[in-house]
């Protein structure tokens, strides 16, 4: 939003008319969040079916795999003593 409201200097940058950034700007109001909200979904069931603790700690590849039996089950983590 905040980059929408510069339209008249993103137009003059680009050599576009305003009426085409604004456009462009509604679109991206519309179909961004949803889009957003996918990859994050995306990124979260990766790192559930990884059992990493922490983001920055799940491997590359448990984004690109695909379960055919649903999720895996965590790993164990050494500040949970219910699981064994």
């Amino acid at each position: 939003m905040f980059i929408a409201a510069s339209n008249d200097l993103l137009a003059i940058w680009f050599d576009l008319p305003v009426l085409a950034i604004t456009v462009v700007f509604r679109v991206l109001l519309l179909v961004l969040p949803p889009v957003m909200g996918y990859v994050v979904y995306r990124l979260m069931k990766a790192l559930t079916a990884s059992g990493a603790p922490r983001f920055s700690e799940m491997p590359l590849g448990a984004l690109t795999q695909r379960s055919r039996f649903g999720p895996a089950e965590p790993a164990p983590r050494a500040d949970n003593p219910r699981r064994s």
